[in-house]
């Protein structure tokens, strides 16, 4: 039986590399705040990554027989409990993918299972296996152990993923700008330089946030002097622009003007 290292070299040589995402645009932190990037350098790369990911798999899986089943993408990071990213074997319900370009992330395509799960696994060798039962599609972090006789075991999760759906419902012949601040920790989504921006009128832009535990999350957005929310900036209030970071805890916006 080969081993999983050979397996993870051969899965990375027949890994294709996509198109790079659009360079995010850089905008003005908040007056008078310090907020602190949510996502580091090597994060938002991955960020961006993840933030272009398709639904391509109804084109690509014959439709016999899952007539009672979800379609839909599960992507994030996969690090150990050090914080480094690794390159290893992630599957989903049947479907895999090498976590090796870049290093650290996955992005998988797959069908819930008649119960509505989706049953998530990372292998890395040097690693404890991974094994996770999600009740929906989105974005899932994955953090392995280090094998180790004396490794303690992982803690209880103090962090949740929530989603925001933003549309573009201004016809003004100019990308809307946008942002997520946890507003409870003073973080920014995705850098205090950085901004997310639509590109076409009437599309809709998924993001599933990483976010501490009950924390107050909002999202700012402008275009042409018109604002949305707490504005790009951070710099507004507003009564319906918030969540609050539990698991699975979402909300959707059209943008209009």
């Amino acid at each position: 039986m080969k081993s999983l290292a050979a397996a993870f070299a051969v899965g990375a040589a027949m890994l294709a590399t996509g198109a790079g995402a659009e360079t995010l645009l850089s905008h003005a932190t908040v007056p008078g705040t310090t907020f602190t990037d949510a996502l580091n350098a090597q994060d938002l790369a991955i960020e961006a990554m993840l933030n272009t990911a398709h639904d391509g798999l109804k084109s690509t899986l014959k439709k016999e027989d899952v007539k009672d089943k979800a379609f839909g993408t599960i992507f994030g990071s996969i690090r150990n409990n050090q914080g480094s990213p690794l390159c290893g074997l992630v599957l989903a319900n049947g479907q895999f993918m090498f976590s090796c370009s870049p290093v650290g992330s996955y992005t998988i395509d797959t069908i819930t299972d008649s119960q509505g799960l989706v049953t998530a696994f990372g292998f890395v060798d040097g690693h404890f296996p991974y094994k996770q039962v999600l009740s929906g599609f989105g974005r899932w972090d994955m953090t392995l152990n280090i094998a180790s006789s004396n490794n303690p075991p992982p803690p209880p999760a103090t962090q949740s993923t929530i989603t925001f759906n933003i549309t573009d419902g201004c016809n003004n012949g100019t990308s809307i700008d946008y942002k997520f601040y946890d507003v409870t920790n003073n973080l920014v989504w995705p850098s205090a330089t950085d901004h997310y921006y639509t590109s076409a009128y009437n599309a809709t832009y998924t993001h599933n946030l990483l976010c501490s535990a009950n924390a107050k999350v909002c999202y700012g957005a402008r275009s042409n002097g018109i604002f949305w929310g707490i504005d790009v900036d951070g710099s507004k209030s507003c009564s319906d622009c918030c969540i609050f970071c539990t698991q699975g805890n979402s909300l959707s916006r059209r943008l209009t003007c």
